[in-house]
C-alpha cells in the first residue's frame, strides 16, 4: 500500500490519500470500499467535490462504458446542464428550472418539453397512474385539483369508479371544457349538466 501523509509539525503524520495493492484510491480513508476505483470520506463535514473550469468553458463529467460514453455538461454560455449519450443530447435543465427532454430548445414557458420520435413519448406506469393539474403548488384541498388518471380499484379519483375506468376529472367548482382550437364546442357543468354548443350555463 503507498500512502501520501501530511504533518502540521513534528513527528505526528495523517495519512490523506492511499493506493491500495487493486490499484484503489482512498482521500481521507485508508480502506477504500470494495469495488470502489476512488473513495473519497470526510470524517467531519460534507464531502464535496468540484469538477471547475477556466475562462468560457464547460465543466464536463464523462461516464464511459466500451460501447458509449453519457456525458454531464454545464455549459458556461448557456448556463444550462445538460446529458447527453455521445453526441446526441438528451436532457436539458434550463438556468430558469425548464427541463427539456428530447430536445435542446425550451419553448415558451413550458416547464417541461418532451420531444421524441413517433410512438409514445410519455408512459405513466404503477398504481393507479395519474396526471394531477393544481393552480395552487402549496394547496391541500382535493377538490382544487384536476386529474387524468387510470382507476386500480374502487373509488379512485372519484367516487364509484372501479378497477381499469380511466377517469377525466374537474374542480369540484369548475367545468370541464371540450374544445377546438380557442373554440368551446361543449362543457360539463358542476352540477352535472352537459351542454353542446353553447357556454352559457
Amino acid at each position: 500500500r503507498l500512502t501520501i501523509d501530511t504533518s502540521s509539525g513534528g513527528s505526528n503524520l495523517i495519512e490523506i490519500i492511499s493506493f491500495t495493492s487493486q490499484g484503489n484510491v482512498g482521500i481521507g480513508t485508508d480502506d477504500p470500499a470494495s469495488g470502489t476505483n476512488l473513495h473519497i470520506l470526510d470524517q467531519t463535514d460534507r464531502c464535496r467535490v468540484v469538477l471547475q473550469s477556466g475562462g468560457n468553458e464547460s465543466s464536463q463529467l464523462w461516464l464511459q462504458n466500451p460501447t458509449r460514453t453519457w456525458k454531464i455538461h454545464n455549459y458556461y454560455d448557456q448556463n444550462a446542464l445538460t446529458f447527453t449519450d455521445d453526441s446526441d443530447e438528451r436532457l436539458r435543465i434550463t438556468s430558469t428550472g425548464q427541463i427539456g427532454i428530447g430536445t435542446a430548445t425550451v419553448r415558451n414557458n413550458r416547464t417541461v418539453q418532451i420531444t421524441g420520435d413517433s410512438g409514445s413519448n410519455l408512459l405513466i406506469t404503477g398504481n393507479a397512474p395519474f396526471v394531477c393539474l393544481n393552480a395552487d403548488p402549496d394547496d391541500s384541498s382535493d377538490n382544487d385539483r384536476a386529474f387524468f388518471g387510470l382507476s386500480a380499484g374502487s373509488n379512485n379519483f372519484a367516487n364509484g369508479t372501479a378497477a381499469g375506468d380511466t377517469i377525466l376529472r374537474s374542480t369540484s367548482s369548475g367545468k370541464l371544457h371540450f374544445a377546438i382550437g380557442t373554440a368551446i364546442k361543449m362543457h360539463l357543468t358542476s352540477a352535472g349538466d352537459l351542454n353542446i354548443g353553447t357556454v352559457g350555463r
